[in-house]
C-alpha cells in the first residue's frame, strides 16, 4: 500500500491516516511537505480554501508532488512501468532526491 499525505491539521483529523496505515502489512507513506487538505482536491472550493487551507506550500508545486505520486502509482501497479516504484523505494535515486529537496519527508 502507498499513501500520499499532507502536513497534520484539523482538517485532516491531525494526520491519523498514518495511524491507520500502520496496520497495513508492507506499506510506504510520504508526506508531501506544505501540503494541506486542499492540495488533494482538484478542483478544490471555497470552503475548502477558508476552513482548511493552511499549507505552507506553493499549491502548484504540492499538486505537482500529489500528482506524481499518484501517478508513479498507477504506472507501477498496472505494469505499465515497473520502474515508476523506484519514486516509492527509499535510497532509489528519483525518492532520494525529492526527500533532499523537501519535496517529501517521511512521517
Amino acid at each position: 500500500s502507498w499513501g500520499v499525505l499532507g502536513e497534520p491539521e484539523i482538517c485532516n483529523v491531525s494526520g491519523n491516516a498514518v495511524d491507520v496505515y500502520a496496520l497495513i502489512p508492507d506499506h510506504d507513506l510520504v508526506r508531501v511537505v506544505g501540503a494541506d487538505h486542499c492540495d488533494f482536491e482538484s478542483p478544490t472550493d471555497l470552503v475548502c480554501t477558508l476552513a482548511c487551507a493552511s499549507g505552507s506550500g506553493a499549491t502548484i508545486d504540492v499538486q505537482a508532488a500529489i500528482w506524481g505520486f499518484a501517478a508513479a502509482a498507477a504506472l507501477a501497479l498496472t505494469g505499465e512501468d515497473p520502474a515508476a516504484a523506484a519514486f516509492w523505494t527509499p535510497g532509489e535515486p528519483g525518492y532520494d532526491a525529492l526527500l533532499a529537496a523537501d519535496v517529501i519527508e517521511e512521517p
